[in-house]
């Protein structure tokens, strides 16, 4: 807009560096994994599960069998499918309500980059009309120097009075004072640039210069469209949907009916010829898959 080069590189160093919109990033991600999770639930769940082992039979234990061998090993796999029908739409409400508030966390996330970049163009363009008014003091000052230095020759030649010396030393002096009350106010400016920035303000430093920044054109119809496309408001408008979701979440606390399917087999290996251990689970067949309705 002000077709400034250091004002655009400062404004990507703060979206870069600047701590708060770091929070404010991380506050959006937590809120969009929220809501994957929550969309996750509207599909079917598969989980697998393997064990694998090596067992010692002991020596004293009877009955035992000169064949059968010390040592053996076993392989058990299984699995389990799960579902929930979602009958009164509560998983559906759920996942409203995750994707509403991430969409109110990317609208937060927005207004306070728009907040601290009005706030960095803020702070630039006092600093740089600090500079402008430095600018003008310092001419100022060196006139009145100037005119010190003909009144001290006036006075030498008895044409003006002592006092006439001391009115322009006092503006001298008066306008130097000024010019230092200046100088503070730019460094203030200058350091709120640095924080926003993410650097420290013993390491960061701007040049002072006279810049000659040129009025940004606004159409007309721009400040309503900048209204309508406000994030705080778009946040507020995310968080009412939120909120009307969960009632739909409450109104669905009611029996709900859940379907499951495990399935599991073992196996233990021994050698060829050799007895299987007493009391040891290896009929390698697969358990049938039971299917549990709860409601």
């Amino acid at each position: 807009m002000y077709h400034d080069g250091l004002l655009d590189s400062l404004e990507a160093q703060l979206i870069a560096a600047n701590p708060d919109l770091a929070a404010a990033v991380a506050n959006y991600e937590t809120y969009q994994d929220a809501a994957l999770k929550l969309d996750a639930y509207l599909f079917p769940f598969v989980s697998a599960s393997g064990e694998a082992g090596r067992y010692q039979v002991s020596t004293n234990r009877p009955p035992r069998s000169i064949t059968q061998p010390n040592y053996s090993n076993y392989h058990t796999v299984g699995g389990q499918l799960w579902y929930e029908a979602d009958i009164w739409d509560q998983l559906h409400n759920a996942t409203a309500v995750g994707v509403d508030l991430g969409q109110a966390a990317a609208a937060d996330l927005a207004s306070v980059q728009l907040s601290l970049e009005a706030n960095l163009a803020n702070a630039y363009l006092t600093m740089r009309e600090l500079d402008d008014d430095v600018d003008l003091l310092r001419q100022t000052i060196d006139a009145y120097r100037h005119y010190l230095q003909i009144v001290q020759q006036r006075h030498s030649d008895d044409i003006a009075s002592g006092l006439e010396v001391s009115r322009a030393r006092y503006q001298v002096d008066a306008a130097s004072a000024q010019e230092s009350g200046l100088m503070a106010q730019r460094a203030v400016y200058e350091h709120m640039i640095a924080a926003l920035v993410g650097k420290p303000a013993s390491a960061f430093s701007v040049a002072a210069k006279v810049v000659e920044l040129p009025v940004p054109v606004i159409p007309t119809g721009v400040p309503s469209q900048l209204l309508q496309r406000r994030p705080d408001i778009a946040a507020s408008g995310r968080r009412v949907a939120a909120a009307n979701a969960e009632i739909g979440v409450a109104r669905a606390r009611r029996p709900c009916l859940q379907c499951r399917a495990p399935a599991r087999r073992r196996m233990a290996d021994y050698p060829d010829g050799v007895q299987r251990p007493a009391g040891i689970d290896d009929d390698r067949r697969i358990i049938p898959a039971r299917r549990d309705l709860s409601a």
